[in-house]
């Protein structure tokens, strides 16, 4: 067996030893003299190679002896785990060949108080590991030594690397190495996978992988396959030091976040995400690798408010065709209604994929959260766009394959989502071969998309105008929003302070517009529109194209996080504003002339009671009935509770409980439409907040670059 060990004598020898039962390992020794390490600076390539499988990586305890730091230093510039090591300290056994330590096979002997030898002894053994320790000469007592000069060098710059690299996972590094905005350039090394060796990408045959993207186990195999190209091999170490050494946005702060340290989970971790957000494969390519990753983060237990502070998760529904009764069945089915199911997408959210039927005959897919990558708040349009179109493509092809195809036979299995689940209407209804709604629409599909947005971002949409705004609707906001900017209040305030509250005056106003939308459903009274060609549902949720799906006083105070002067300026202008208002809200409601039946329309229970609830609303004089006394009192009660949490400087978010549509309560404060509510937990001092941009102009218009 080889041993490698410092001579008390700070002579540089390797010796092998046999010991009964063991084989032939290398063992090298530490001297004082420094060496010079040369850095390379080649140009970054962007291929990336996707992980073919995921097994849940759970966090390894340490047991080598080894520091964690060095640990982690030396598998990654070595590719070849430590975890088979053992550091023995206050050793008797380095005296008794006159050294200060020495390395044995996966054994490192250390002399008391000789730990500085440590990192010099731990790249012995990668290089015993990787076969290239022989003894040269033969000491008395037939004890074989390497006098290999070189080896020694190696060991000397090599230890000293692996102790500087950053300690992956310390908040410390983390934050030095974030700090000082260098980065370094190098080059991304391509090899080739043939069978299960691995050759220079010059080899003739074989798949071509990329050594960055390898796992440590992987790591392991292609250095011993290609130690013998000194040029490679180095170039690869460089490559995995470079990952090592470097920050990365996403990746880090999740593993932190679990204190999850392990070099081994950091690799696995960088390859499912890197293949999560690779948008150039087929869809059901991507389903699969998202999965993966969020099955990755589910499993290690990163906590959700800092998978959301480097992601944004968002969801697309797509209707994308027209269904229609399937022969010899003659019974209706409702629009909303849930139609079928997948399992579960993924632990982290646990939502499935939904088809459900929606108004004039369409058939919806509901599509569970993805997550797009983003550190600093960046939202990945550019990666949600790709999505988009693969759906789209991928819906496109699916709806001409499956022209007249029951519901419950739909193939999604083989395209989308796993474990399908069919309710009764699954066996009445199926995909038309003509489409009906969105007829006129590009690959006649009509969509909407689900986000997480800050306050921000929310009222930047409102300020924008963004497609989709109905008129009637943008008229009571719009008054609401000039009452509030022509306040006196606000009027005096500089500059700075108004726009410190424009934000939160954005949210507040277009929340408490919505209150007149549940019991007038003012859009279809003012458009007369006849009942069958609109969704009754989503009128309010309508203006400017998007619908924030969180409570009023939520969205308003968080707009105001952290400003506690902003907050008391707004808290003022409210107490001032509040009781016109709500009595604004009132007198805007107009009377309501129902529109009459059309013979093509399918008798629907929820269309006549919202018909009888508009007839009681407008048969009293004076237009002062219940319905539009709970407007007014859902305005005051939105007004009072934001004044209520403004004063206290309340920021924690109210949680949203859902009520069935048409079955809520006025005068919570929450505001309207409380059966979409969600809750979404904050993230990196912000908070996020479910939005819906509700057509394809609004969609396509935040999506745009």
């Amino acid at each position: 067996m080889v041993q490698q060990h410092e001579k008390i004598s700070e002579n540089k020898i390797a010796v092998t030893a046999a010991y009964a039962g063991g084989g032939a390992h290398a063992v090298q020794l530490k001297n004082n003299r420094e060496y010079s390490v040369v850095q390379r600076k080649l140009a970054e390539g962007t291929t990336t190679t996707q992980l073919a499988s995921f097994m849940p990586v759970q966090r390894k305890t340490n047991h080598t002896g080894l520091p964690d730091h060095l640990k982690s230093g030396i598998e990654n510039l070595s590719g070849h785990s430590m975890d088979d090591v053992k550091v023995h300290y206050n050793s008797a056994k380095p005296a008794q060949l006159n050294a200060h330590a020495y390395a044995q096979g996966t054994d490192i002997h250390l002399a008391s108080g000789q730990e500085k030898h440590l990192p010099h002894e731990a790249w012995h053994v990668v290089q015993q590991k990787q076969g290239r320790v022989k003894p040269t000469l033969q000491m008395k007592g037939k004890v074989n030594v390497n006098d290999d000069s070189g080896l020694e060098k190696e060991a000397d710059v090599m230890g000293a690397k692996a102790v500087q690299l950053k300690n992956y996972g310390s908040q410390s590094s983390m934050q030095q190495s974030s700090s000082s905005g260098i980065q370094t350039v190098y080059q991304r090394v391509t090899i080739k996978l043939d069978g299960e060796t691995y050759f220079p990408d010059t080899h003739a045959t074989g798949k071509i992988v990329e050594s960055d993207d390898l796992t440590l186990a992987q790591r392991t195999k292609a250095s011993t396959d290609l130690q013998g190209n000194a040029d490679l091999f180095a170039r690869m170490q460089a490559g995995w030091t470079h990952l090592t050494q470097t920050v990365d946005p996403i990746i880090e702060p999740l593993l932190a976040a679990a204190e999850i340290t392990d070099e081994a989970v950091k690799i696995t971790a960088r390859g499912l995400y890197l293949a999560s957000q690779n948008a150039g494969v087929a869809l059901s390519v991507l389903l699969d690798a998202q999965k993966e990753w969020q099955d990755f983060l589910s499993y290690s237990k990163i906590p959700m408010p800092d998978i959301l502070s480097v992601h944004r998760s968002f969801g697309f529904e797509y209707e994308f065709a027209t269904w229609q009764v399937q022969p010899p069945n003659k019974k209706p089915v409702d629009s909303h209604t849930e139609v079928g199911k997948s399992g579960p997408f993924s632990p982290l959210f646990n939502i499935p994929f939904i088809l459900e039927t929606d108004a004039q005959e369409e058939l919806e897919l509901v599509a569970p959260p993805l997550l797009a990558g983003g550190a600093n708040g960046v939202i990945n349009k550019a990666f949600i766009s790709q999505v988009h179109a693969l759906f789209v493509a991928d819906l496109v092809a699916f709806r001409a394959a499956n022209a007249n195809v029951r519901a419950k036979d739909l193939p999604f299995n083989d395209h989308i989502g796993t474990g399908w689940t069919w309710n009764e209407s699954g066996n009445l209804i199926k995909i038309a071969v003509t489409r009906n709604k969105w007829d006129n629409k590009p690959n006649k599909i009509g969509y909407q998309l689900n986000i997480a947005l800050t306050p921000d971002e929310i009222a930047g949409q409102f300020k924008a105008n963004a497609p989709g705004a109905e008129a009637e609707h943008e008229t009571v906001y719009g008054s609401i929003l000039n009452r509030f900017r022509i306040n006196p209040i606000y009027a005096a305030l500089t500059p700075e302070r108004k726009t410190a509250i424009d934000p939160a005056i954005l949210l507040l106003s277009k929340g408490i517009s919505n209150s007149i939308a549940i019991p007038t459903l003012r859009l279809v009274a003012s458009t007369r529109k006849p009942w069958v060609g609109v969704d009754l549902h989503s009128h309010v949720k309508d203006l400017h194209g998007i619908w924030v799906k969180d409570s009023v006083p939520n969205i308003t105070v968080a707009a105001l996080k952290g400003k506690n002067v902003a907050q008391n300026d707004l808290k003022s202008i409210i107490t001032s504003e509040k009781d016109w208002i709500s009595r604004h809200i009132l007198t805007k409601i107009p009377k309501y002339k129902p529109s009459e039946k059309t013979k093509k329309e399918v008798p629907n229970p929820a269309l006549d009671a919202m018909r009888a609830a508009h007839n009681i609303l407008d048969t009293k004089a004076g237009e002062t009935t219940s319905l539009k006394k709970e407007a007014e009192a859902e305005a005051l009660a939105c007004l009072t509770a934001v004044e209520t949490r403004l004063t206290a400087h309340n920021e924690v978010a109210g949680n949203n409980t859902k009520t069935a549509f048409l079955a809520e309560t006025f005068g919570t404060g929450n505001g309207v439409r409380k059966d979409t509510y969600a809750n979404i937990p904050g993230s990196a001092g912000r908070t996020l907040h479910l939005a819906e941009l509700r057509s394809n102009l609004s969609t396509d218009a935040f999506l745009a670059p």
